[in-house]
């Protein structure tokens, strides 16, 4: 068993506040909170207390559609959450469509490297098996697929919250067990499922959000330019995770491959034959 660092709850409580934060921003339109606990500074002050670990961090540290942490405004996130809801709505709706977006699809499933649906459906129940190991149930209020980003951002703010409360245990075997777990949960997380799409999305989050506000202007264009914001950072955000826990850069690109939406298909939309969505969505983290 790897020993386990020092526990640092001001910095395991400054990154769940950024996950929690940026799960609110992406979270699918119909599914977002009136108003945000992350705003008035909070996700400025939580980014300053990390992103400064990382300051002799260099571009060649980073995977493919990672910023370096110092490049990255969190207040960013906090301009877009001020937002009121039904703008928020409109430009996530412009930015991912009524359908599945072939240009930044927010589910992992749509940028697996095989079409093949059982290959999907595979990585779909691996991703529902780390929700059912920490108890997360599904939402029934929440218009999301499991695997949406809003999801996994929450997912690593329920382990980065238990890692913290983890201080207030006593001290002994069972607290060193409890941090084990988290800790190497949000590993695999991050290594199996985070980091190998969320730059990618991000990247082309970035890219559209910016080319609509272009080319709309008024309310919707610079509600969608604060979002090319929050894509922006969202970037440094993955890179900071990664490099916390212990993940190598990702420098493959991971290619959305969205299929044609098929009536017949379920929720999920993959397949018939996928048994994953028995599981949970990581909205139960919040």
């Amino acid at each position: 068993m790897p020993t386990l660092a020092p526990i640092d709850p001001l910095g395991l409580a400054a990154r769940h506040a950024i996950a929690a934060g940026l799960a609110d921003a992406l979270r699918a339109p119909g599914g977002a909170p009136e108003r945000s606990a992350w705003v008035g500074g909070v996700l400025g002050d939580a980014w300053g207390v990390v992103a400064g670990r990382h300051a002799g961090l260099r571009r060649a540290d980073l995977g493919f559609g990672e910023e370096l942490p110092s490049q990255a405004d969190a207040l960013r996130i906090e301009a877009w959450l001020a937002l009121p809801l039904d703008t928020r709505r409109a430009a996530l709706q412009a930015a991912f469509g009524l359908t599945v977006s072939r240009d930044c699809p927010p589910f992992e499933t749509e940028f697996c490297k095989s079409r093949d649906p059982f290959h999907r459906a595979q990585h779909m129940a691996d991703l529902c098996g780390f929700f059912r190991a920490f108890a997360v149930e599904p939402d029934p209020a929440s218009p999301e697929r499991h695997d949406h980003v809003a999801n996994h951002l929450s997912f690593v703010a329920l382990l980065l919250a238990k890692s913290a409360a983890a201080h207030d245990e006593p001290e002994g075997p069972e607290r060193d067990e409890h941090r084990q777990v988290c800790a190497d949960a949000l590993r695999a997380f991050v290594a199996d499922h985070a980091a190998e799409w969320i730059p990618t999305f991000a990247t082309a989050l970035h890219r559209r959000c910016a080319d609509l506000a272009a080319g709309l202007g008024g309310p919707l264009g610079d509600a969608l330019s604060t979002l090319a914001g929050v894509a922006h950072f969202m970037r440094a955000w993955i890179a900071l995770e990664r490099l916390e826990a212990g993940v190598a850069p990702v420098w493959g690109l991971a290619q959305a491959d969205v299929d044609e939406p098929d009536p017949d298909a379920d929720e999920c939309g993959l397949s018939g034959n996928c048994r994953a969505c028995d599981g949970g969505s990581a909205d139960a983290a919040r």
